[in-house]
């Protein structure tokens, strides 16, 4: 049952931590770039993440106490995958909306992203042991750092076919 767990935890987590390897790798640069976002526009909503996070990682962490941490987690989630289609329809819109709807996802992002990394720490803690979290940690980095590889050199052939 732990090692079922423990899986669970690392797949989560290696699917989760896709959008933020596209903040990372600079992906969203090049989207928004393409989609004619002026520089300072472009800045603004690569900052919204660390922005959100400073303004919010308290409450959050607070609230998803009160709430219930796996409830609190999953309305991040699901923030976040609501984010995504609207970054995407962003590319749909007209030259005015595009900003709005970039704006809109991002901070939606952003907020879900705060909200699930204030309950994440307070959600594994009984499923780890002391004894055993620091291999378990590495064995997550690991798997973290092989997904970001593999996400990134997918991303870039994408992009260098699709700009």
């Amino acid at each position: 049952m732990k090692n079922k767990i423990h899986n669970a935890i690392i797949f989560n987590q290696c699917v989760g931590i896709l959008f933020v390897y596209i903040f990372e790798n600079n992906v969203l640069l090049n989207y928004f770039t393409n989609l004619g976002l002026t520089a300072a526009l472009v800045l603004f909503l690569l900052s919204l993440p660390d922005i959100f996070n400073f303004l919010f990682i308290i409450p959050s962490a607070y609230l998803s106490d009160k709430i219930g941490i796996k409830k609190f987690g999953l309305y991040g989630l699901i923030l976040m995958s609501i984010s995504a289609g609207v970054l995407v329809l962003s590319n749909f819109m007209t030259h005015q909306l595009i900003a709005i709807f970039a704006i809109f996802a991002i901070s939606l992002y952003s907020l879900g992203r705060t909200i699930y990394t204030g309950s994440w720490n307070a959600l594994i803690n009984p499923h780890i042991e002391p004894a055993t979290r620091g291999r378990f940690l590495a064995k997550l980095k690991l798997f973290l750092g092989v997904i970001g590889i593999l996400f990134t050199f997918l991303t870039a052939k994408a992009l260098s076919f699709y700009p």
